[in-house]
């Protein structure tokens, strides 16, 4: 995910989505790409060829509750761009160009931190202005300007406790850092597109009976859908 000029990729606890046929991307899709180490990569609760991928520049509608953390616990929040047929890359990039969801992302996440993989990194032209980037690898000699090197999720959110106190942790991706935070996301940011491209790499849906819709903003050929944990 990125900000205008930069190419593309909270821990409330609740459950599903609402009005599971808007899209058939809610059914559990396949990752047919590595995005941050081969093999599987899917959430804790499916089985080895159920996958999750990459991250999409997600816009913000105007109800949206800036940051919400009500107690100790971070907000932990993911976010995604993904099509009808639950495509969300093709070659390391996204398949689209959406009017607004750029300057969006940029407005959701300004001032927040962002926990990303190797491959995320190396997808941007370098580190997003006005945010925190967490960049996970197992690489113990691996540096980049702008990045904070962290070897484990629990490294993460413990940097970013110290570093941006106080702020929504955002699951940036890839696929493999989505896995790792599955169970600590508590809300999504989706951009919902109306559009079937070909792809790669595909997201495996929010349940309807673990993720509550919280808001639905239509748009030019895409919506922008909040989703919280049941």
């Amino acid at each position: 995910m990125t900000d205008p000029g930069h190419r593309s990729s909270s821990v409330d606890q609740g459950r599903r989505l609402s009005n599971a046929d808007r899209g058939r991307w809610l059914s559990p899709g396949r990752l047919r790409s590595g995005v941050e180490t081969p093999g599987d990569i899917r959430r804790p609760d499916q089985a080895p060829s159920d996958q999750i991928a990459g991250i999409g520049d997600t816009p913000e509608p105007e109800h949206r509750t800036e940051h919400a953390p009500t107690s100790d616990a971070p907000d932990i929040a993911g976010i995604v761009a993904v099509a009808r047929n639950g495509v969300i890359g093709a070659d390391g990039d996204m398949p689209w160009r959406l009017k607004g969801d750029l300057p969006r992302l940029k407005r959701l996440t300004m001032g927040d931190v962002l926990v990303m993989g190797r491959r995320t990194w190396d997808s941007l032209p370098g580190a997003l202005p006005g945010r925190t980037s967490m960049v996970l690898t197992r690489s113990s000699d691996w540096s980049a300007p702008g990045a904070h090197v962290v070897h484990s999720l629990d490294d993460a959110l413990a940097r970013a406790a110290e570093l941006a106190p106080g702020r929504t942790v955002w699951i940036f991706g890839g696929g493999e850092i989505y896995r790792m935070a599955w169970d600590l996301i508590g809300r999504w940011e989706v951009t919902e597109v109306h559009a079937e491209p070909s792809g790669d790499t595909t997201f495996p849906g929010l349940p309807a009976d673990e993720w509550a819709e919280t808001y639905r903003d239509p748009q030019d050929g895409f919506d922008w859908v909040g989703y919280r944990r049941r």
